[in-house]
């Protein structure tokens, strides 16, 4: 929550609102957290439908895998979405959790999120299949998109936050997503849910650095690929099959 300072103003009256915690204010991290979030997508990302929640349907060399990831959603763009929620400060190790989980979802087909989508808001496999390609409509015609994963928590260490960054550096969509706590004068709470990683003004700037670091590093790849004797025979300086001699003197 750091040292942000958050003022409620009544009546003219202007009093801080203290930070508090989920704990203390007696959310918990399934029955609470999960649910609010469920009913709310928005507060990870907009434009997110909800595929599944707990899902464990895991299986690895045709043996059934135990772990089950906390919300599954699927973005507009068809990338599954695997958010991992912590009540409280996220343990050094939530990254890697986030990551086992988004190596299983890695392996669905667009078939596999319509069963999931359909047992969890029980519907038929047709009407399924109709809203699921409603909210993404390329997956009508192409597979799921590189599954991205976003980290719920009411803080971060900096452990997480620079194990994210680097992640991020290498090409790999994980967000962190800060929920915080406050006390309302007389009683009350509010929550608010912020995203904390990527930072909202960079996203964009990042994005565009890399798309020309990449397009300047194919041109340059593609100007190594350019020999000399490439070069002499395009400008007609020396005629095909003509033997030359390298003189180091």
């Amino acid at each position: 929550m750091g040292d942000e300072i958050v003022f409620n103003v009544r009546g003219g009256q202007v009093t801080e609102m203290p930070a508090t915690t989920l704990k203390d204010i007696g959310f918990k991290e399934r029955a609470d957290l999960q649910r609010w979030i469920e009913g709310y997508p928005e507060i990870v990302e907009r434009d997110l439908l909800v595929v599944t929640t707990e899902f464990d349907h895991w299986e690895l060399r045709a043996q059934r895998v135990e772990d089950r990831l906390d919300v599954l959603f699927l973005d507009s763009d068809g990338a599954p979405v695997v958010a991992e929620l912590k009540r409280g400060e996220a343990p050094d190790t939530v990254d890697l959790q986030a990551l086992k989980y988004a190596a299983y979802c890695s392996q669905l087909t667009v078939e596999d999120l319509v069963d999931a989508y359909a047992r969890y808001h029980d519907l038929s496999q047709e009407d399924a299949r109709v809203e699921v390609f409603d909210h993404a409509p390329s997956l009508r015609n192409s597979e799921l998109r590189p599954v991205r994963v976003r980290l719920v928590a009411e803080a971060f260490g900096a452990s997480v936050t620079t194990t994210v960054l680097w992640l991020r550096d290498v090409g790999l969509d994980v967000g962190c997503v800060e929920v915080s706590p406050r006390s309302l004068p007389g009683g009350g709470h509010v929550v608010t849910a912020r995203q904390l990683l990527p930072l909202p003004a960079a996203e964009d700037y990042l994005v565009k650095r890399r798309r020309r670091e990449k397009a300047e590093e194919e041109h340059e790849a593609s100007g190594r690929s350019r020999n000399t004797v490439t070069i002499l025979l395009e400008a007609g300086a020396i005629d095909p099959g003509t033997e030359l001699k390298l003189n180091l003197s």
